[in-house]
Parts: structure tokens; sequence; C-alpha cells
């Protein structure tokens, strides 16, 4: 087990032992538990379990996952941050509840609402990532198990490892995986790969106008909370490792040696391919299976069916080759453990990270197709020696390798191994939210920081729509243009946030109040009634409207084929008539010439007469 320390806060102002004076006192402790948040995805969630089995934490964690409602509309709104999309969905059930009655009782037949989250399959051993439950747990059992390590990954965890934070800053450490596109001082610790600061080179600049160059993320070089990694985290080490090689002994042992294993990933936003690239990836096969005693080849859910069909058809009756067909259990870390090399599509960070941990040879294919920060991500894996190209002109019994990529044991050797939690004072315990405002996420910092502004701790209060405490300072605000220190963009944003947040606290009081409900859906019943007929004439107007121009343009087409057939028919006549004419011509060359052959044929027979007769004469 590693213990892990805080890092404290920076240009913090210190008082007596190094201890800041906006704090009255220490507390000491090491981290023996840990949460994981995920998002249901196996990519994020097992970035997270790897740095907590790093750690040493493995024993005690504890599995929360972020669900977001799903099918119809919901597809629509997964923009929107989780705890406001589940409020809108919850409102949207209430009214299309109520309309489903009312179209109950008058007898019209219902078309069923899709569930949410698809019935939670596969999610009944798993916890809901409730904000409110995991602060009240972590503030419960500090005294007896000590702070509360969170560690969340993916998009959709990003508010609810932020609140956790901004809750219980002195019972928890957060850190965050994959860089979060916002504030990072809303964190304890962020780990994410150098590539996600590509658009910070000089080469991601060139690829960005110059107008757009503020609004990409991120915007500023990593600081002292920012662990970076080449390649994405995982839980594959050397017990891992052994553990798989031991469960898949009788299955993989017996294989032809050297065996290859092919990982095929699906196209992404930043890695485009077709078909082009299986048939390419099909034919470099076809070249090394000589040098190969056996290929077993694995797809993922990512993979286009016209993708796996290309594979399914030129390979799948080859005596060498072994499809896994996706049934339980998945073999991908026997893989890992008894492969001799590997070939991967450029696609999946995961996968080629988890494939250079075993130091042996990994290569890759379509890492031509790779754009933006894969591109970069590529560039930096060859140039640590870790992949290399796949053309299908490798012989596969030579075997190369490197130092393997061990991205997880170096973040969490990077970790500080102590902590040091300090309990603020009476004055200053944090930020508290009241009503709908709790599902606002915009926290800059743990309350009673000094870093939670930009530009220092403000002279005066800050008044906000929310309740807050920031350590000697309190205030309400009665105005959204009221927050200090920020840019035109700046405020133009927040005043447009706040304006949402008001008519969702609206909606929330309407929805808490039972006759307000009423009201409020007989008069959206009035509403929708009018616009009905209204809407139902000008359906009507418009089909009239439709029905006349669509005779119009079959009138027209008509009309337009006839001319076409008229200007075929005069081409043709005129070219009847040319045609007439050469034949007429040349029948007139041919009398011209019998009548010239002619002539010089009675010439010729009286001059032959005339020379007989002269014969004749002269006998």
């Amino acid at each position: 087990m590693k213990p892990i320390k805080l890092p404290e806060p920076p240009g913090s102002p210190r008082g007596i032992a190094g201890i800041p004076d906006i704090f009255e006192g220490g507390v000491h402790g090491v981290l023996r538990r840990a949460v994981i948040i995920g998002n249901g995805y196996p990519s994020s969630e097992n970035q997270s379990a790897g740095l907590v089995r790093a750690l040493g934490l493995s024993d005690n964690q504890t599995l929360y996952r972020v669900t977001r409602p799903s099918g119809g509309i919901n597809e629509h709104l997964h923009w929107l941050p989780v705890s406001i999309h589940k409020k809108l969905y919850y409102i949207i059930c209430l009214i299309c509840g109520y309309s489903r009655r009312l179209l109950t009782r008058s007898g019209n037949k219902l078309v069923p609402l899709s569930r949410e989250n698809s019935g939670n399959i596969g999610l009944s051993s798993v916890l809901e990532a409730d904000v409110k439950s995991i602060v009240r747990m972590a503030k419960e059992s500090f005294e007896k198990d000590g702070p509360l390590l969170v560690v969340a990954s993916g998009r959709d965890t990003i508010s609810i490892a932020s609140s956790i934070r901004r809750m219980a800053s002195e019972n928890v450490f957060v850190i965050q995986i994959q860089h979060p596109r916002s504030d990072i001082h809303r964190f304890d610790m962020v780990i994410t790969p150098q590539h996600d600061y590509y658009p910070l080179t000089p080469q991601g600049q060139e690829q960005v106008p110059r107008l757009l160059r503020k609004w990409i993320t991120p915007c500023e070089p990593p600081d002292s909370r920012i662990v970076l990694t080449t390649g994405a985290l995982h839980h594959v080490d050397s017990a891992a490792l052994r553990a798989a090689a031991s469960a898949w002994h009788e299955e993989l042992s017996p294989l032809p040696k050297p065996l290859l294993v092919v990982n095929i990933g699906g196209p992404t936003r930043y890695c485009k391919y077709g078909t082009d690239l299986a048939k390419q990836l099909v034919a470099s096969l076809h070249n090394v299976l000589e040098s190969c005693g056996s290929v077993r080849i694995s797809f993922s859910r990512r993979t286009p069916d016209k993708f796996s069909n290309v594979i399914l058809k030129e390979l799948g009756t080859h005596p060498k080759v072994y499809i896994w067909d996706g049934e339980e259990p998945n073999p991908h870390m026997g893989h890992l453990a008894w492969a001799n090399s590997f070939v991967i599509t450029a696609d999946s960070v995961s996968m080629l990270s988890e494939a250079c941990s075993t130091g042996k040879p990994v290569y890759v294919i379509g890492a031509e197709c790779c754009t933006w920060k894969f591109m970069d991500f590529h560039h930096r894996l060859r140039e640590r020696g870790l992949v290399r190209p796949f053309t299908g002109f490798e012989d596969m019994s030579e075997s190369w390798s490197y130092p393997p990529l061990n991205d997880t044991q170096e973040a969490a050797s990077k970790t500080p191994l102590e902590t040091e939690l300090w309990v603020t004072t009476s004055q200053g315990k944090g930020m508290e939210m009241r009503g709908f405002w709790s599902y606002w996420e915009l926290a800059r910092g743990p309350p009673s920081s000094p870093w939670s502004y930009p530009h220092g701790r403000p002279e005066s209060p800050i008044h906000s729509p929310w309740t807050f405490a920031y350590g000697r300072h309190m205030g309400s605000m009665h105005s959204p243009w009221a927050f200090p220190y920020e840019a035109p963009a700046s405020r133009l944003i927040r005043c447009c946030s706040w304006s949402l947040i008001c008519f969702l606290e609206l909606s929330r009081k309407i929805l808490m109040s039972r006759p307000l409900l009423v009201v409020f859906l007989f008069l959206l019943l009035i509403i929708t009634s009018q616009f009905e007929w209204r809407q139902q004439l000008a359906n009507d107007i418009d089909a009239n409207s439709s029905e006349s121009q669509k005779l119009s343009q079959i009138s027209k087409k008509e009309e337009g084929v006839k001319e076409k057939i008229i200007l075929s028919q005069e081409k043709n006549i005129q070219m009847l008539n040319e045609l007439v004419r050469s034949l007429r011509e040349q029948l007139q060359q041919c009398r011209n010439k019998s009548e010239s052959l002619n002539r010089t044929a009675s010439s010729l027979t009286e001059r032959a007469l005339e020379l007989e007769q002269h014969q004749i004469l002269d006998d």
C-alpha cells in the first residue's frame, strides 16, 4: 500500500510552523480506502481501477457509476451536465406521464416510453454515483478510516468528482484521469496523456485558426497538479499477467508459436478508416502467415460490421487463424500474457498502452489515418521505439524489445506519499448550495482556499445567488454580473447560465407543488390545443399547395419530355436527309463515272474498227 500526500495549496500564505493562517489545525492520515467513479465504459473504468491497484488499495475499493437517461430525446442531451440532464428528463417524464393519462381517458392508444439506462442492464451490482451519499460516507467514516481517495475518469464523472471535493475537501483526495477540459483547480490531481496538450504545441497551433485558439482546451500549460503520461492508464501489470498466463494455460500454451495477436478497434473522430484498411490488413496478414505459428484476432465493440465481415470472409477458414466470437470469457488478458507479438489498429490508445506495457513487439496499422492529437500520440510511441508500422514484410519469428511502457506505476510513484488534510475553522467549512443550485457545477476550487480566485482573494465579499461561505467572506448576490476579475466573454457565459438555472429552479418549484403542477400542465394543454387546429389548417393549405405544385411539376416534366422527343425526331430527320443527300451525291458520281467509261469505251471501239479497216485496206 502506498499512502498519498496531498499537495499544499500553491502560493498560500504561511503562518507559524508552515501552517496557513486561515486554518486552525492539521490532521495527518494515510489513505486506506478508495472510491472509483465510472461512466460505464471499460476503457475509462479500467484506468481508475489500474491506478487504485498500483496504489495498493484494490482490496478496499468501491465502484460507483454515473448513468444517464438513454433513448429518444436523451440521445441529443448528452452535452448537458449529468445532473441537469436527469432533472430535465424528470420534467419531461412528468409532462409525458400527465399527457398519457389524458390520452388514456380519451381512449387513444399509447406508445410505451423508453426506459432509462436500458433497464439498468448489468448495473444491478454497481452503486449509483450520488454526491451526497459519498460525501456523507467520507465524513462519517473519516475519524475511523481516515481520508477517502476518489478516482474518476471520463467526461460524465467530472461534475460528480468536483462536487465531492467541493463539499468534503477536508475528507477526500480527488484524482481526475484524463483532462477535464475545464478548471483543473477543482481537483487535487489530474492525470492525463501528453497528447492532450497537443493544441499548445507549434504544430497544433498551426492547425487552429488564430481566432479560435483561445477556445481550444487546454488553454494553459500543465502545472504542479497535473501528471503527464505517454499513454492511457490500465490494470495490466506483472501480477495480472502471471495470473492470466495461469488461467489461460490450457487453451493458449499448446498453440504453435510464434503467436500473433491482432486487436481491432473501430474508427474514431481523429482516426477515420473504412474497409480499405481491412483489406490492407488481410493482405499483410497473408504475407506473414508463413512465419507465424498461429494468429488470434479479436474485435472490439466499436468495430463496424463491414470491417469485421471482410476479416471473417478472407481469414475465417484459414487453419492458422482463430477469430474470437465475442462470447465470454474475454481472452484479452490471456493474449497479453501468451502472445509473442501484437498487431493493433491505431485508433485505440488503451489497447496500445496495454500491449506496450508487456515489452513485446507491437505493430500498428492505420497510423496514417490519424489526425490531431492521435497523430502526436503515435509520433511519441515511435520516438520511444515502442511500436513499428505493420507493412506485411515482417518476419514474426524475429523478436525485438524495448523498455516497457509503465504509465500507471509512474503516475502512482509521482503521487505524493502522505496526506495532510487541514481542518478549516468554523467560519469557513466550505461552500453550501441550497435548492436546485446544488446542481450547478461551476466550482472554481476548494472553499477557503487562496487559489479559488484567479487573481487572489478579493478584498470585498462576493455576492452570488448561491449561499457561499468563503472563510471570513459571506454574502449574497443580486446580479449575475457582480463577479469581479472576469472577462466579458466569461460574464456573458455566466449570465446565460444564471438565466438557465433560474428557469430550471422555477420548473422545480412548479413540480414541487401539485396545484401549480396541475395549473401548469392545464395551461400547457390549452396552448398546445390552440396550435393544433392552426397546424391542421396550415397542413391542409400546405397539402393543397403541394398537390398543385406537384401537378404543375408533372405537366412541366411532360412538356419537357415531349420537347426532348420532338428534338430527337428532328435530329433523326436531319440525319436521314443528310444520308439521302450523300447517297444522291454518290449516285451522281457513279453516273458520271459510268458515262465517262462509256465514252472511253465507244471511242476505243471506234478506234479499233478504224485500225481493222486500215489493215484490210493494206492487205
